[in-house]
């Protein structure tokens, strides 16, 4: 059983602690801090310090935004909706017409 926690508590210091910074868990006997055991990741504290400032431009950098897509080209209507409408509506007309001749021609014959 002692392995086992031997083990479990080596793997998490060496995830998380630091021979620069120390431990992170401020265990005096730190298998990381003692050398013992390697680091396996930089610490939280050295990530931090390898984090870029991003306040100061590169002059060599030229920061521009990417050109916006081409729109769409434009649909062509070949005739005027208020056209399409009307001859819609005498298609039905027609058809309704049509219809009651058709059904009186049925009732008077």
């Amino acid at each position: 059983m002692g392995d086992i926690m031997t083990s479990i508590r080596d793997t998490v210091h060496a995830a998380h602690c630091c021979l620069k910074h120390g431990c992170k868990y401020a265990d005096e006997d730190c298998p990381v801090y003692s050398g013992k055991i390697d680091q396996k990741y930089p610490c939280e504290f050295c990530r931090e310090e390898e984090k870029p400032d991003y306040s100061v431009k590169p002059p060599d950098i030229e920061w521009t935004l990417p050109k916006p897509p081409e729109p769409p080209p434009k649909r062509i209507i070949k005739e005027d909706i208020s056209k399409n409408f009307f001859k819609g509506f005498l298609w039905a007309f027609l058809i309704i017409i049509l219809l009651h001749i058709g059904a009186a021609y049925v009732l008077l014959f």
